[in-house]
């Protein structure tokens, strides 16, 4: 699964990560955990990562998310960055593209 992967990906570069597969279930992760940023894809089941950002939005404005997207249309680019989305990768992606994001995103 492509959440795992990802997840281990984080994990060997020393980053704490939790999963969740569901914006329900990543917002009970927030209410519970302090977490420094998000990383969701735009399209989930159920609901999408445009959904929990607008959530996290309202509940969580401090912290920062950062979206994946496999749809490069510009309009969702502009919708994602206006609605709070600190940066939209574009799928395929290079693991080391998702390294940098991150940490220029936690650094301020």
């Amino acid at each position: 699964m492509a959440l795992d992967l990802l997840a281990e990906i984080l994990r060997r570069h020393h980053f704490q990560v939790w999963t969740a597969s569901s914006v329900a279930f990543a917002l009970e992760l927030l209410e519970k955990r302090p977490v420094d940023l998000v990383l969701s894809d735009i399209r989930m089941p159920e609901r999408g990562g445009m959904d929990l950002l607008k959530q996290i939005r309202e509940n969580q404005s401090r912290i920062p998310v950062v979206l994946l997207s496999a749809f490069g249309d510009e309009h969702l680019w502009v919708e994602a960055l206006s609605a709070g989305a600190v940066d939209l990768i574009p799928k395929p992606f290079k693991k080391q593209e998702i390294i940098d994001v991150i940490n220029k995103t936690l650094a301020g």
